[in-house]
Parts: C-alpha cells; structure tokens; sequence
C-alpha cells in the first residue's frame, strides 16, 4: 500500500488552510522505533475555525506487553491494553475520522509530528490502508516563533501560551493541546515580518492579475465550460499581464489580447494543427509564428486572427487542451504535495466566482 507523509512549509497558504480547519493527531507508544515498537493509543482532534468540534482516541491491543519504560510516561499498563479493542477495529475508526486528511485535503498537525507519522504509515500499512498526508509540527514552528524558550517540549510550549493539558501523555488530551498550540502559532505566525512580507507580495501580484471587464466576462464563459464538462475548473485560473490575458491550468493553455483593435491569440502550434485536422478552425482564421514576450509561455506559439469566432475557438482550445491533459493532470493530482504546491500557485491568479 502507498503511503506517503510530507512536512509543509511555513507560509500564508499553509496559515490560511490552519486558520479554516485542521486535524491534531498523537500516539502513545512502546517505544521509539516505528518498526519494532506499537503504537498503544491514538488521539486526534478536529479543529474549525480555531475551535475543537470532534474528537476521537481509543487504546488498541496490538501488543500483550508495555515495557516498563513507556509504562513511566504514559501509564498505560498491558492490561490496559490487552483488554483494549483490536487495532483492525481502531483503524477502521481512525481512517473514517481522519477522512480527507489521508488524502492531503485537510492538514494534520503534531507536536514533534514526524516521529508520530512515522508510527501511523507504518500502522496504516501493516493494516492494509493507503495514504497521502500532508502534515505540520507544531515543534518546528514553536522554534520560529519563540527561539528564547529553554525547550520547546509541548509542555513548554504550552505553559507558554497558557494551555493546559487535562492529562498530559496520553493521546487525545495531547492532541487537544496540541491544537490549541497551533491555533496561537497561527496568530502569532501572522504577524511574523516575513509572513507578512510574503503576503503583501502575493496580494500586490494576484491584484496585478485581474483581468478589466471585458477579460472577466470571456474568462466566466471559459471557466463554466470548463465546470460543464467536468475538465479541472478547480484548477483553471486566469491573469493580466500586460495586454495579455493567460489560461492557465497549471500548465499555459492559451493567452488571448483583447485589448487591441483586432483580438488574437496565442496557443501551441500542434493545437491547432490538431483543429485544422479535425476541420474546427473557423475559416477565414489567420495564423502567424510570434516571437519575444508572447510566445514565452509555449514551446512552439503561434498567433491567430480569427475575427467574432475568437471565443468559440478559445473555447475549442480549451476543451481539446484539458482533454488532451487530463491523463497525466489526474495523475498530478492524485499526489497531494503536487495539488497542494498547484493549490499555492493558483492563489497568485484571479479566478471568477460561479
């Protein structure tokens, strides 16, 4: 089974999406080897809009012995677990809690979290479940936010910030507070100069790339053509630069000026090589090779006139492009880490509300 787990970065789309709703997640372990170790507890907690709405945790038997050592940390004894529910029982309830999560739609958080994905991939495997998480550490970004503390243990951090932990070391409890610290890291975060920075740019490049009312108007008609045949309008965005007006999908599919006396655009040579084959380019329509700016954005760009028809054969470029991708834009997609660094892309360029 395929499981993968990525730390993100700190940035404004991570805080955005910690701001909206994130999961925390602990263990409790035998010890602290991912494969020779079990996990004996598992705790996570749903956070929206900084507030903990759902919970779950459970013990699980996947051992019938807790070493000394983990016992003096957690207490929790083998009988304990021994009388706990099976782990294929545990995980069936874990996997539907955490829901989207395994997918990379919702963020996971976990204080020292690598330590704790590591357990849950392994777990996760052994129990025959795939994943594709995308998580971030609460321990990382106490280090960027409070370099002067001694320590930053989750018990530090949160005397720190003023939580407390109900019962520290065991897992839900951790999660909670785990959460509650990342919803005060994410505060604090966001006053950090270069978060800050950083998102004063992206606000000042996305406003650069509004298109005025005529390209907003052709840029609706395109994107609910798009949603009509079901080809990524998730992930189709537009922006201005200059006289240019750029379809984007993650890949260039066309770049249209309507700014001029006579509208073109601007599209890879073999489309519409592939539409004079297929008998759609309307007639009458003018080609030309362009060269410098124009055509930067495609291999081989060529420049058409093609009068009041222009929309429709923007329209004909767009379905044949998405089609033509669609193979290798769902296996792009199906990786979280990708969808989420084409999710950051997207941000800097306008999309029309539907």
């Amino acid at each position: 089974m395929a499981i993968n787990y990525t730390k993100l970065k700190c940035n404004t789309t991570l805080l955005s999406h910690l701001e909206d709703r994130f999961i925390a997640f602990d263990t409790e372990t035998t010890g602290l080897d991912c494969y020779y170790c079990r996990i004996i507890e598992v705790g996570a907690v749903l956070f929206e809009k900084g507030k903990a709405v759902r919970r779950y945790g459970s013990l699980l038997h996947s051992t019938d012995y807790v070493p000394r050592e983990a016992y003096m940390v957690n207490r929790i004894s083998s009988a304990m677990v021994r009388n706990a529910p099976e782990p294929d029982q545990v995980y069936r309830e874990l996997v539907a809690f955490l829901g989207d999560a395994l997918q990379g739609d919702t963020v996971i958080v976990g204080h020292n979290a690598t330590f704790d994905m590591k357990f849950l991939a392994t777990d996760l495997r052994r129990y025959g479940y795939s994943a594709d998480i995308l998580y971030a550490d609460t321990c990382a970004l106490s280090r960027k936010v409070m370099p002067m503390l001694p320590d930053h243990r989750q018990e530090t951090v949160a005397a720190r910030y003023g939580v407390n932990n109900r019962q520290s070391h065991r897992a839900v409890t951790d999660a909670e507070t785990c959460g509650e610290i990342m919803v005060r890291l994410v505060r604090d975060l966001r006053e950090d100069e270069s978060i800050c920075d950083e998102s004063e740019k992206r606000d000042a490049k996305r406003e650069k790339s509004v298109p005025g009312d005529e390209g907003q108007a052709f840029c609706r008609r395109l994107a609910c053509l798009a949603r009509d045949r079901g080809l990524f309008d998730e992930y189709l965005c537009f922006h201005q630069a200059g006289k240019l007006l750029h379809v984007d999908s993650g890949v260039p599919l066309l770049s249209v000026n309507l700014l001029c006396r006579h509208p073109y655009l601007v599209t890879e040579e073999r489309v519409l090589l592939e539409l004079r084959e297929a008998g759609c380019l309307p007639e009458g329509a003018e080609t030309e090779d362009c060269s410098g700016a124009e055509d930067k954005f495609f291999e081989h760009g060529v420049r058409v006139h093609a009068g009041e028809q222009l929309e429709e054969l923007a329209e004909q470029i767009l379905v044949r492009t998405l089609d033509a991708c669609e193979g290798s834009k769902k296996k792009i997609l199906s990786d979280a880490q990708a969808r989420w660094e084409l999710r950051r892309d997207m941000e800097l360029y306008w999309k029309p509300e539907m």
